[in-house]
């Protein structure tokens, strides 16, 4: 429905879940699963803003199309020093993947 979420799971082959987290107050991009836990998927020395998933499908019954976009700078470790102006880089980063196997 193109709506923009924070957040997004898939059922993996062996049915376990696993769902992909937009943490906004961590600045981090995360994933939940009912094996393994909780754990980031971004490195403490970035920061990640702006993070979105979008699920859209060409037609009502194409596979549906997970967009997933986010902007990736450098972490502030301490909030009292302020970033050089060459620790300021801001990475804008896009892409789309098809699922399969949907039901």
């Amino acid at each position: 429905d193109n709506s923009s979420l924070s957040q997004i799971g898939v059922i993996n082959p062996d049915g376990s879940q696993t769902e992909f987290v937009c943490d906004a107050a961590a600045d981090k991009i995360g994933m939940n699963t009912t094996v393994g836990g909780d754990e980031f998927l971004t490195s403490p020395k970035v920061r990640v803003d702006n993070c979105s998933f979008t699920c859209s499908r060409a037609a009502p019954h194409a596979a549906p199309v997970v967009k997933i976009k986010f902007s990736v700078g450098q972490a502030i470790s301490d909030p009292n020093i302020p970033l050089r102006p060459d620790q300021q880089a801001l990475v804008e980063y896009e892409t789309s993947v098809q699922t399969r196997n949907t039901f």
